[in-house]
């Protein structure tokens, strides 16, 4: 929580800047590396460290994944799509206790770092998508210029 303040106060500003998915998508990418350091940990430094990273990471995304969502959600559906980043961090927070729990049986040191694991799955999800979206858009941009100006009109207009 502490690491994911400072980063909160300016990713407004960079997201106004360069964009909101161009913002979101390093900061899944430090949440999931913070992950990949808390799970590889070999020590409490290397795990403090991967803690700082991940919290560093999450303070950047997810106040401009709520933006985000704001700005391209039909308004019928806009409050339940907003408070859906708020609600995944909450059932996160669940899946983790359950996952630890569930993971107590096992003998080695995979009972600890399992749930990072699943962290570190999730979070790589999260870097994917808006890459997919920013593809997905270029696409639709490129092919509307290509478009004629007279897409859309009836063969049989004169004004063709």
């Amino acid at each position: 929580m502490l690491t994911g303040a400072p980063p909160s106060v300016f990713a407004g500003h960079l997201a106004d800047r360069y964009g909101r998915l161009r913002v979101i998508l390093p900061g899944a990418v430090l949440f999931a590396l913070g992950a990949l350091l808390q799970g590889t940990a070999r020590g409490l430094g290397q795990f403090v460290a991967g803690r700082a990273l991940g919290g560093f990471g999450q303070g950047v995304f997810l106040a401009n994944a709520a933006v985000y969502i704001t700005e391209i959600a039909p308004y019928r559906s806009r409050g339940r799509l907003v408070a859906l980043p708020q609600f995944m961090a909450a059932a996160g927070v669940c899946l983790g206790y359950f996952t630890c729990y569930g993971t107590v049986v096992i003998p080695s040191g995979l009972a600890w770092r399992l749930p990072y694991v699943v962290q570190g799955a999730v979070a790589v999800a999260l870097a994917v998508a808006p890459v997919r979206v920013l593809a997905a858009y270029q696409t639709l941009v490129s092919a509307t210029s290509k478009l004629p100006r007279s897409a859309g009109k009836r063969r049989d207009d004169r004004w063709l």
